[in-house]
C-alpha cells in the first residue's frame, strides 16, 4: 500500500498494475511511464513529480531518474493507495485508458492535450488541438483522431479539465 509519496520501488509496483511486462530499456515503455503519471496528477493523484513541456508531451527528469531506479518487475508486487478515494481515482483511470494506455501516441496525444489546456487555458478546443497537430511530424494529419481523444478526455470527468 501506498500514500502518494513515491519511492522507485513503490512506482514499480504501481506501474505493474498498468503494465506488466514494464521494461525501462524500450523508449515506447518510458514514454508511456511520463505519461501515465502525469495523467494520475491531472486527475488528482499527485506523486510529487513535476512535469515541463517536452518534444513528446509532459516529462519529468526526476520520474525518469525513479524510472531507472526502480527494482525488475519479477521483483516487485503490485500495490494499491492507502487512501480509499485515491484507489477508486486510479482505477478510474486506468478503466479510462484501459484500450489506450498500451499505444505511446495515443498516451502522449492525451497528455499533451491537457498539459496544452492547462498552459494555454484561455485557448479554444481548436487550437488545442492545433498545438498538438503541429508539435510533432508524427501527428500530421491526424486531427481527427486528436479531436476525438480531446473529446473523451473531456466527458471522461477522471482527468481534471
Amino acid at each position: 500500500m501506498i500514500n502518494n509519496i513515491m519511492n522507485p520501488t513503490q512506482l514499480a509496483g504501481l506501474v505493474k498494475r498498468a503494465y506488466p511486462n514494464f521494461d525501462m530499456t524500450n523508449f515506447n515503455y518510458r514514454l508511456k511511464l511520463q505519461k501515465l503519471i502525469y495523467l494520475m496528477k491531472a486527475s488528482d493523484l499527485n506523486l510529487g513529480y513535476n512535469f515541463r513541456l517536452h518534444l513528446n508531451g509532459p516529462y519529468s527528469t526526476m520520474l525518469s531518474r525513479d524510472g531507472f531506479d526502480m527494482p525488475s518487475f519479477e521483483e516487485c508486487q503490485i500495490i494499491k493507495f492507502e487512501n480509499i478515494e485515491s484507489e477508486k481515482k486510479f482505477e478510474s483511470l486506468l478503466n479510462f485508458l484501459k484500450n489506450k494506455k498500451d499505444n505511446s501516441g495515443i498516451m502522449e496525444i492525451i497528455a499533451s492535450l491537457h498539459l496544452f489546456h492547462k498552459l494555454y487555458s484561455n485557448k479554444i478546443n481548436e487550437e488545442l488541438i492545433l498545438f498538438v497537430e503541429e508539435k510533432s511530424p508524427k501527428f500530421n494529419g491526424k486531427k481527427e483522431e486528436i479531436r476525438k481523444l480531446l473529446d473523451e478526455l473531456i466527458k471522461s470527468e477522471i482527468i481534471g479539465w
